[in-house]
């Protein structure tokens, strides 16, 4: 017995080892599973390109009725819309269903979609109500389609009727826009409608499109740019004047007269900018009014110590000029000092984008931080 089973595994052995054979038999066994692999492919792209057809062409029929752009819309006329957007759809009006309906305190319908009975030839009984304004809908549509190879393996497990038919099933949802109605429609112009019908449309020459395009990119890059690059030196001379008014106020002795000079050069080295800056430093002492109480004394007063700009940029302030910015200035105590320090800067748009210059002014008031008042070197203080 162990011979006899030593010698048929050897057989067995020897066979499988065997490079020889005839291409007909292997043709026989080996071509029915590729074309059922074959077959089940193309089945499977096609029910799956037709279900995508179906859920876009639904999709963008839906943006019309959502916008109010049909006027009484009824199944017929959804079912025209829809069919001529979708491809690979045999003898597709008589093939679809469509139901519209509104949900109301979320009650959905039931699961199953109607569907047309095609063997029958019998259209199903559904509802198309188009609902008011702001009304949430619910759409589901179903088109009835045959096999393209009835024996494929995908084919044989899809469910079908006792015709071989087999169903697509597309929902989808949205809410009717507020102005939504057929009396919108009467009153929108002729040419409005035209505009969104031209919008809509998804013809066009890409090099047509191109020259319409690009510019208005370029433009709209270019302007972009121009307004960050305003806004950028804004923030940057915004923090230089607040850095020259705090070492302004941390000095320990009055200043030398090259010291507001050196800080305008300070200033326009921080900002990094050819431009010419403008700057000024003014020392200011409040005097307390009669009626300490109240705020609005007349009798409260400003008076300048010294006020200097370099270069003449900006004309110094006196006490008469220097009352069109005290409401700028915080209240103080009676003999308190503050420094003034102001910067001005005109900004030239780096492209010409319709753009005009632009003038960027800080006010800062600081308060000196270890002397009663800042004072200069020449001025009275």
């Amino acid at each position: 017995m162990k011979n006899k089973l030593t010698h048929i595994a050897t057989r067995i052995a020897r066979a499988l080892q065997r490079e020889d054979g005839n291409a007909s038999v292997e043709f026989v066994l080996a071509v029915p599973i590729v074309f059922t692999i074959f077959t089940a492919s193309l089945e499977t792209s096609v029910v799956m390109l037709r279900s995508n057809l179906l859920q876009h062409s639904l999709d963008t029929t839906m943006r019309d009725l959502r916008l109010g752009s049909l006027s009484s819309p009824t199944q017929a006329s959804l079912k025209t819309l829809i069919c001529t957007q979708m491809a690979l759809a045999n003898d597709c009006e008589n093939s679809l269903a469509i139901e519209v309906v509104p949900i109301t305190d979320w009650q959905l319908p039931p699961t199953n979609t109607a569907c047309v009975d095609k063997p029958a030839a019998v259209d199903p009984v559904v509802t198309v109500d188009i609902g008011q304004r702001n009304d949430l809908m619910l759409v589901r549509v179903c088109l009835v389609q045959d096999l393209v190879y009835p024996t494929s393996g995908l084919s044989l497990a899809l469910p079908t009727d006792a015709q071989g038919y087999y169903n697509i099933v597309a929902v989808s949802a949205y809410v009717n826009e507020p102005s939504y109605g057929t009396r919108m429609v009467k009153i929108i112009p002729n040419i409005a409608k035209s505009t969104r019908q031209f919008l809509r449309q998804d013809r066009g020459s890409i090099a047509a499109e191109t020259v319409m395009v690009v510019p208005a990119l370029i433009l709209g890059y270019l302007a972009f740019f121009a307004y960050w690059d305003i806004y950028r030196m804004s923030n940057v001379i915004q923090k230089a004047t607040y850095t020259v008014s705090d070492m302004v106020s941390r000095e320990l002795a009055a200043l030398p007269t090259t010291y507001i000079p050196g800080m305008k050069s300070l200033l326009e080295y921080m900002i990094n900018d050819q431009t010419d800056v403008k700057l000024r430093v003014t020392s200011v002492v409040f005097s307390e009014g009669v009626n300490i109480l109240d705020e609005d004394d007349p009798d409260d007063s400003f008076s300048v110590q010294w006020s200097i700009s370099p270069e003449g940029g900006m004309t110094p302030w006196t006490n008469e000029t220097l009352t069109t910015v005290v409401d700028r200035i915080p209240r103080m105590s009676d003999g308190d000092s503050v420094v003034l320090v102001e910067t001005e800067l005109t900004v030239q748009p780096v492209f010409e984008v319709g753009l005009s210059n632009q003038v960027i002014s800080n006010f800062v008031v600081t308060r000196p931080r270890f002397l009663p008042k800042i004072c200069l070197v020449g001025s009275p203080c």
